[in-house]
């Protein structure tokens, strides 16, 4: 069947429909993903920078250039404007039917599932596309037409609209990734048009606001507080649990590094760094009770705490608030689910304990972490 970097090629094929509700649909394409982005996220699109490597610009003469760069970044700016939540999409994609249920009589298809994507490059990154109300859908057939339909290729039409920026589960790097909600899905043979279903799936749910950076707060602690206040703080949050102040060696250490002796489930380590007397960052460290489930628990509960991260990586990681790079660990708040080994561990064979660190770091030590280093040449300040 096709890949998903064929799918991704559908997108980019550019093949329009006609009108859903009262406006003329809009092709899905890369480039109106990426202004949707960059108008919701407030992240900054480099207008110039974008129309500067659009065929119209690079094909113009020296003479006509600027003139096609005034028109291109026109255009741009025009069509950003004009994208919102009420824009209606379509868009045609290859799908993979799978086994077929002969029980149930009907294939189900999963391509439109949060957690896939289509993805296209253009002005110079990848965005992605997932959906916020993607379910199985499903393709009823009888045996004798399902035995036909399985040598033929199936694409899916999907109708809906913009339904917000980065994702909600976690489950993507929420950076350059958009969301579209799902009004109608018709699954169609590709040879001739004739259609094999349609799918209305469940209305999609709204897809919540990042916490403001000025209210993140870890446990309780917040940075602009005093060593006292985090102390405080931090025993009124941690009643139940072995709370441990201004060291991290009883949660494994700091990182996931190989030690001694296993940590004791229900430790909790606190850290900080304080400037004129009030804290600029804040770690705090839990020990966690290793199960199945512990990865998605502890997404899940982060998310709904703090919103849909700004960046994430292997379900892990995420970062929200301010950015000084790409990575989750570059953000304002930055949480990781890491595994502490232990020589027991690796007799057993386990994967490790568990331990949860969310690191909340005020914007002016944020920005300071990420101006440059001089080179040390040896030369003398004069």
């Amino acid at each position: 069947m096709i890949s998903k970097i064929a799918v991704a090629a559908v997108v980019a094929t550019g093949i329009l429909f006609a009108a859903v509700g009262a406006k003329a649909a809009e092709e899905l394409t890369g480039e109106l993903a990426a202004l949707y982005y960059h108008k919701k996220s407030g992240d900054p699109l480099d207008v110039a920078g974008a129309a500067a490597g659009a065929k119209p610009v690079t094909t113009a003469s020296h003479f006509d250039r600027p003139e096609a760069q005034k028109a291109e970044e026109a255009r741009l700016r025009a069509a950003q404007a004009k994208v919102d939540n009420s824009t209606p999409l379509v868009v045609l994609t290859n799908v993979t039917l799978g086994e077929y249920d002969r029980s149930a009589g009907q294939y189900t298809i999963n391509d439109l599932l949060p957690g896939h994507y289509l993805s296209q490059i253009v002005f110079g990154r990848t965005y992605k596309i997932g959906f916020s109300n993607g379910a199985p859908v499903p393709l009823p057939l009888p045996m004798e037409e399902a035995r036909k339909v399985d040598r033929l290729r199936v694409i899916a039409q999907v109708e809906g609209h913009f339904a917000g920026v980065g994702d909600p589960n976690g489950k993507l790097d929420s950076r350059y990734t958009v969301l579209v909600a799902i009004s109608k899905v018709t699954l169609k043979l590709a040879d001739n048009g004739k259609v094999l279903a349609e799918f209305t799936p469940s209305a999609a749910a709204p897809v919540p606001s990042a916490k403001a950076a000025a209210d993140f707060d870890v446990s309780g602690l917040k940075v602009g507080m005093t060593e006292g206040q985090l102390t405080a703080a931090a025993k009124a949050s941690f009643t139940d649990k072995n709370l441990v102040m201004g060291s991290d060696q009883a949660c494994g250490g700091g990182s996931t590094m190989t030690v001694l002796t296993k940590p004791a489930v229900g430790t909790v380590c606190v850290t900080f760094k304080v400037a004129n007397g009030k804290a600029t960052s804040i770690t705090v460290r839990q020990v966690l009770t290793y199960t199945k489930t512990v990865v998605d628990d502890v997404r899940k509960g982060l998310i709904a705490k703090y919103g849909p991260p700004g960046a994430a990586a292997s379900q892990r990681f995420f970062g929200w608030g301010q950015s000084v790079g790409k990575r989750p660990q570059d953000f304002q708040l930055y949480a990781a689910l890491d595994a502490v080994q232990t020589s027991m561990e690796y007799d057993a064979g386990e994967s490790g304990t568990p331990v949860l660190s969310v690191t909340l770091t005020d914007a002016a030590t944020l920005q300071t972490k990420a101006a440059p280093t001089q080179p040390q040449n040896g030369a003398p300040h004069l």
